[in-house]
């Protein structure tokens, strides 16, 4: 027999086993606000946490450091670890490096690179890749400009900061060849003093603290770093948000033209240039010696249809940006305007060898 009890429907407003649809949506909406609540607090959990790591790896980083400025064995230590690929890699040793940059002073260290010692600050990142990486900031750069010289040869190094560049050329030069290091900054100058010193090359690197500027025995404004990792930006031209208009020196100035007249210096094989920004200024100061081509070859930190690279073309130089990442040269036809960087510019008939030399790519790139 077909029974003929009431089935309960959906839509049956009197069946109080089935909630109504409005309750049951406010449920929904009330159980997706819980979960959302708890992935809340559980981003904030993990965001604590992760804030708490850093922090203790912060501190022991400093702990470490700490140590090790007063214990040379430990600093010691840690140095040719930074040096082994495998430690930085999987022991993420170099943290214990960079934190040297919280350090409020000065740490000078005696730096042991190839062939030759630097004096460097540890508080700076130069210093932390000279010291514990014993390399340069631009290992490439760095690449092009010992392949470049030769012993016997003659080089010119403005913006001579720690002396990466000064001393890397005076090895290669050997002690028949002469290299003249400007650096207008005080407390650089009296590093790359000492680091003559300490490799006893007083015949071979002639340091100078004049500012290299389009006219000589000038009173110039040198704007100082603010930023204490990196004094090395300081410059004849205010930009950026670590020189100030209030904090600066007044360096005499010296034409390169006038220097290597009194000098008597007939050929510069490499002339490197990294004045952050005062590039032009400098290159007016040496006309006769661009438009004579009595510069081989010329390292230059600039920008891609700046004055100064334009002044290089019009004496008959060709350029390269040096792309440190990609290890290669890149012609400045396939470059996007405004491209910053290191960039080599040498005498025409020269461009043959560097193509032998180094990979150049001759593709267009977008670097920025």
């Amino acid at each position: 027999m077909v029974s003929t009890k009431h089935r309960p429907t959906l839509n049956n407003p009197t069946d109080s086993s089935t909630p109504p649809i409005h309750d049951r949506a406010q449920g929904q909406i009330t159980k997706r606000i819980g979960l959302q609540n708890l992935s809340d607090q559980l981003n904030q959990c993990y965001r604590a946490l992760l804030l708490g790591l850093l922090t203790l790896k912060r501190a022991i980083g400093q702990g470490v450091v700490a140590l090790g400025c007063r214990w040379t064995w430990l600093e010691a230590g840690i140095m040719h670890l930074c040096r082994l690929p495998f430690a930085r890699q999987y022991l993420k040793i170099d943290a214990i490096a960079y934190a040297y940059l919280a350090r409020k002073s000065p740490e000078l260290r005696l730096a042991d690179l190839k062939g030759y010692q630097l004096w460097v600050d540890l508080s700076e990142y130069q210093g932390i890749f000279l010291y514990f990486f014993g390399k340069s900031l631009e290992p490439f750069t760095s690449q092009i400009a010992a392949t470049l010289v030769r012993p016997g040869n003659v080089c010119i190094d403005l913006g001579a900061n720690m002396g990466s560049y000064t001393f890397l050329l005076a090895e290669r030069v050997g002690a028949t060849g002469q290299v003249y290091g400007f650096e207008p900054q005080p407390v650089l100058f009296s590093l790359l003093a000492r680091s003559v010193a300490a490799n006893r090359w007083e015949s071979r690197v002639q340091l100078e603290s004049y500012a290299v500027a389009a006219q000589s025995h000038k009173q110039l404004r040198l704007y100082v770093s603010g930023d204490s990792c990196n004094s090395g930006i300081a410059s004849m031209v205010l930009y950026g948000d670590s020189l100030h208009a209030d904090h600066f020196i007044e360096p005499e100035t010296m034409a390169l033209d006038d220097y290597c007249a009194q000098r008597k210096i007939d050929v510069c094989h490499l002339l490197k240039v990294d004045i952050e920004g005062a590039e032009f200024l400098a290159l007016q100061g040496m006309q006769q010696l661009l438009r004579e081509q009595r510069i081989d070859h010329l390292i230059i930190e600039q920008a891609t249809g700046s004055e100064a690279e334009q002044l290089l073309l019009d004496c008959g130089y060709m350029g390269w940006f040096i792309d440190e990442s990609a290890g290669q040269l890149c012609p400045l036809n396939t470059l996007d305007s405004g491209c910053f960087g290191n960039y080599l510019f040498t005498r025409a008939e020269q461009a043959a060898l560097i193509a032998q030399q180094f990979l150049v790519c001759h593709a267009a790139q977008s670097i920025h």
